[in-house]
């Protein structure tokens, strides 16, 4: 259990089942720092749930989510986005098909193992397909204070970090 939400869809449907206006709020400054390694051509978003980030960009992008609750406010925010109901560490799609990979804020709820996350961006990214992710420095007592201790995590070192108040943009 990581912020005191269990890796279930149950407890996911709870979860975006109510208001986000303190994790929204950030969205746009995130945004921002996220929006030049965001290119063009169809991207994925592992853990979309309600598509927020998404909001901004106008490009064409799929969300995957365990949650069916955080899809259907995706599918009401952001019209344009094709969704996916699926475990982002097993989606049902062929690989090599997006030309980029985001995992914002979802990395911080599998703290015990990021591989499978990981082995699935890169699967389904095409070759040299960027893997963009945010962490929240502090959630849950994770100390993000510096590259090198994610790019560690991460087991990528040409790693590009940013710092945005608590959040961290990473590319790999």
């Amino acid at each position: 259990m990581q912020g005191g939400i269990e890796n279930t869809p149950g407890s996911w449907d709870r979860h975006w089942s109510g208001t986000h206006d303190r994790y929204n709020r950030h969205h746009t400054d995130i945004w921002a720092a996220l929006a030049p390694y965001v290119g063009e051509g169809l991207w994925v978003d592992l853990g979309c749930g309600p598509a927020a980030f998404w909001t901004h960009y106008d490009g064409r992008f799929v969300g995957v989510d365990s949650s069916r609750v955080g899809l259907q406010k995706a599918v009401s925010a952001v019209p344009h986005g094709i969704y996916i109901h699926a475990d982002a560490r097993n989606i049902p799609v062929p690989d090599e098909q997006f030309d980029g990979v985001m995992l914002s804020g979802l990395l911080d709820y599998f703290m015990d193992d990021w591989r499978p996350l990981l082995k699935e961006a890169r699967r389904i990214g095409k070759r040299g397909a960027p893997i963009v992710f945010t962490l929240l420095h502090g959630f849950e007592g994770h100390v993000w204070d510096s590259k090198d201790r994610v790019a560690e995590k991460v087991g990528h070192a040409a790693l590009t970090y940013e710092v945005v108040g608590n959040w961290r943009v990473c590319v790999v």
